[in-house]
């Protein structure tokens, strides 16, 4: 669990199995901020704070508007692609993509730094160090 400033109380959960439509469907997104405590399981059925997607390059637009899409209709506040290649973040909201230049994210318990900027600044400092 995570707690930033005492204000902050979520779990960020790489990967795991969400339940979309109860018994039918699942997603499982990259990386999901989760508040606690969470029901114990292996799946996580309380609704996610946040979504964050990472782009890859078998990754299939109508595939991925339509997980969006899932994720809105479960009541996730904040479903976020990041592009990694072209360093670039979009916010799914009313069924469209919208690039984004993100400082922070407004949970229910305030707002959380996210800042893609400093976060694709690191990626190309990493991938430059790694060409040397």
């Amino acid at each position: 669990m995570r707690s930033i400033g005492g204000r902050f109380h979520f779990l960020p959960l790489p990967e795991v199995r969400t339940q979309i439509v109860e018994r039918a469907r699942y997603r499982i997104p990259d990386v999901m901020l989760c508040p606690t405590p969470l029901p114990a399981g292996k799946v996580v059925n309380s609704v996610p704070w946040a979504v964050v997607e990472i782009l890859s390059p078998d990754d299939r637009m109508p595939e991925q508007l339509q997980r969006f899409r899932d994720y809105k209709q479960i009541g996730v506040r904040h479903v976020v692609l990041l592009d990694p290649e072209q360093l670039v973040a979009f916010r799914f909201e009313d069924g469209s993509l919208l690039q984004e230049k993100f400082t922070s994210l407004d949970l229910p318990s305030g707002s959380l730094p996210f800042d893609t900027q400093a976060l694709f600044g690191q990626l190309v400092e990493e991938r430059n160090e790694g060409g040397e």
